[in-house]
């Protein structure tokens, strides 16, 4: 059996996503809350991509994206999806933000797990099994803009709903109080005939 090596790990995973031009990726969800004045939550959420098995129509490794150098630039339906691969380094801040700049959709493979460095476990790990998630994704900004208008437009008809049923609350404890402060006066009126 052959074994790759840590240092090779990069590379290997890099062949097997040029040669099968395809892999799993998770579903990412946009999700906003909003609260209206009495502190009731309103949430929206709506699935930005669904999860499964995506085939590329390209694949290249190690290019130049903006000021990044990716892992794997792979091409699905015209768009770019960036896929880097963590064994021993993940991305941090300075470089999500980075991808966040040039806005292209990113994933981040873990194979910081991965304990037998063969063809075939790369291979599994890389293409399905191995943990996963979005780094950013263009169409999740814009997801996530629509619905956060949506859920604060929620929140304020809600706001405007207490304010209009404060507003009849209080009409009506003011009608009822002017009907019993008249009946209490014509009492206490009678009682100063006396």
């Amino acid at each position: 059996m052959f074994r790759i090596f840590r240092d090779g790990s990069s590379f290997a995973c890099q062949q097997v996503l040029i040669e099968s031009k395809f892999i799993y990726l998770p579903e990412l969800k946009a999700k906003s809350t909003s609260k209206d004045r009495v502190g009731k939550k309103y949430t929206e959420e709506e699935i930005v991509i669904t999860s499964g098995e995506y085939q590329f129509e390209d694949v290249s490794a190690e290019e130049k994206v903006g000021d990044i150098v990716t892992d794997i630039l792979a091409f699905y339906k015209g768009h770019d999806l960036l896929i880097e691969i963590a064994v021993t380094h993940f991305i941090d801040e300075e470089k999500q933000l980075k991808i966040q700049e040039i806005n292209k959709a990113c994933v981040e493979i873990d194979l910081s797990g991965i304990s037998e460095f063969t063809i075939e476990s790369v291979s599994k790990m890389v293409l399905k099994s191995a943990p996963r998630r979005w780094v950013w994704s263009p169409k999740y900004k814009r997801v996530k803009e629509k619905i956060s208008k949506s859920v604060e437009a929620i929140a304020e008809a809600a706001n405007h709903i207490h304010m209009n049923q404060c507003e009849i609350h209080a009409y009506q404890t003011q009608k009822v109080l002017e009907r019993y402060a008249g009946d209490y006066l014509k009492i206490i009126g009678r009682g100063c005939k006396r």
